[in-house]
């Protein structure tokens, strides 16, 4: 149906109306685990300075915690995917990702987290045999931002072609994870630029976020989760 982006937020304001207090409570208890999560790995002892050793242990460790969170992220995504159909939602919805075939949320978390890192195996190698950042020569450090800068200009389309595998997997629980990608492409042909015109549209709110402390991430999540499955919904449309 192509919607423009106003059409969208409007549809997800509409969603939200009188369910806006349950909302930020499922996105705080979600922000909690995940806090909870990374004060894990705070003190685990690991860092990402110091010698080899503790570098490679720290980054596995966050891989680990990453993949966590993802199934976790599915969890809140359940919980508003659920609330915009009109189904029944709830808390436990959160841990949807953990107690509905696991497997296959952790294999398209990992497969996406994967296409992602590739681009920064050059950046991870040269950080891992640098010295110390600080301590680091000016070219080693201009040479990193470039591999860094590479990566990010990678990640850009990986995440525009895919993003829509989770609701896809969501919604077609017995849909195989290859497949929801394979789908996730297909129907991304032609709405590319729409989903980044949507994201760049969140920038704003972003800083203002940011200004608040993050507190503001109570409001503004659930608003963004919400206006992204009305574009799922709206590009699910167009290709029936």
């Amino acid at each position: 149906m192509n919607q423009p982006t106003k059409i969208l937020k409007r549809s997800a304001r509409i969603s939200l109306m009188g369910r806006y207090l349950p909302s930020i409570c499922a996105f705080f208890l979600y922000a909690l685990i995940s806090f909870l999560l990374a004060w894990l790995l705070n003190i685990s002892g690991f860092s990402p300075l110091g010698d080899l050793t503790r570098r490679l242990s720290f980054w596995a460790l966050s891989a680990v915690i990453l993949l966590l969170n993802a199934v976790l992220s599915i969890g809140l995504t359940r919980y508003f995917f659920q609330m915009t159909l009109g189904q029944p939602y709830n808390l436990r919805d959160l841990l949807y990702g953990f107690t509905n075939n696991p497997d296959r949320f952790i294999v398209a978390a990992a497969l996406r987290y994967g296409m992602l890192a590739v681009p920064w195996i050059p950046a991870v190698s040269l950080y891992l045999r640098m010295p110390v950042l600080a301590e680091a020569t000016l070219r080693q450090a201009f040479l990193l931002l470039g591999f860094v800068l590479l990566a990010a200009l990678w990640n850009l389309p990986v995440m525009l072609v895919y993003g829509q595998s989770f609701y896809i997997l969501l919604e077609q629980p017995d849909c195989p994870v290859i497949t929801s990608m394979a789908i996730s492409r297909e129907i991304m042909q032609g709405h590319k630029k729409r989903l980044f015109s949507l994201y760049v549209s969140f920038l704003g709110y972003g800083l203002l976020s940011l200004g608040t402390m993050g507190l503001g991430d109570l409001w503004l999540r659930p608003y963004m989760e919400m206006i992204q499955i009305q574009f799922y919904l709206d590009v699910r449309r167009s290709c029936q």
